[in-house]
């Protein structure tokens, strides 16, 4: 499995990277951190300058990696990228260049003036990545604090079976168990029951079933009470407008939530 670590070596992304590196151990696959910059184009472009800057934050880079070299022991020796341009269309660009598996980035991170707010760059990366992302908030330090990974399904299915494939393999790997979470309206009394619950009922624990009216509190009342390790929900399309000017359930949740989101793109 190979993973995008992207970092803005703030303390905020600082925790992402942990929680990167203590899941690979069990995931066995390999972490390439990331990082951008950008460089002032007010009086034009010049070489040596972008250069100059280029090896600063490769040398950022290296002193970074270097904090956490205890913590790789047996692992697979860590890639480095560092490109110059917007934080998340490179993150973006890169992940899907190069067919990685998994992003795994903080929902916070650095506001000084060398980089964007890191919380609107996840954003912007989980509404637009083809590959599945795990958002660590800044609150989460610790490997899979919970014993459990909850699904949140609505009541569409999931066309793209495939997408549950990285699923598989994390609760496979951390030897986790998966329950099923479905929140509909309070008056709704029809019972939940789809193609992709039926897809998934091999690695299911157990599938819930909530009334609420507000399914993003439903579901965040859940995982706080439940000992949730990972919280795991789909990725619909939505149009840009939507994304525009909607928050979806899915970014919604996942800045809400105390807990890691790996959302899945469909």
């Amino acid at each position: 499995m190979n993973i995008l670590c992207p970092t803005d070596f703030s303390e905020n992304s600082c925790f992402a990277v942990e929680y990167a590196i203590n899941i690979n151990k069990a995931l066995g696959g390999k972490i390439t951190f990331l990082t951008t910059y950008t460089v002032p184009r007010a009086t034009g472009s010049f070489r040596k300058f972008d250069i100059e800057i280029r090896d600063t934050v490769a040398e950022e880079m290296e002193k970074f990696i270097q904090q956490y070299e205890s913590l790789m022991t047996g692992q697979k020796e860590p890639g480095r990228v560092v490109i110059e341009g917007s934080p998340a269309d490179e993150i973006l660009h890169y992940a899907k260049k190069h067919h990685f598996d998994l992003i795994i980035m903080g929902t916070q991170g650095s506001s000084d003036l060398r980089t964007a707010l890191f919380g609107s760059v996840t954003k912007k990366v989980i509404e637009n990545s083809v590959v599945p992302v795990l958002a660590i908030p800044s609150t989460t330090r610790e490997f899979l604090t919970g014993n459990r990974i909850l699904l949140s399904l609505d009541d569409d299915e999931v066309e793209n079976k495939e997408i549950f494939n990285i699923l598989k393999h994390i609760l496979t790997s951390l030897k986790a168990e998966m329950d099923i979470i479905h929140v509909s309206e309070p008056d709704s009394y029809n019972p939940f029951s789809n193609q992709t619950t039926e897809y998934l009922k091999d690695i299911t624990e157990e599938i819930i079933v909530l009334h609420h009216e507000d399914p993003i509190e439903a579901i965040k009342h859940y995982v706080e009470k439940s000992d949730i390790g990972i919280l795991v929900m789909v990725r619909r399309k939505h149009t840009f407008w939507e994304r525009l000017f909607i928050n979806t359930n899915t970014t919604s949740e996942l800045f809400s939530s105390n807990v890691p989101v790996l959302v899945l793109p469909e």
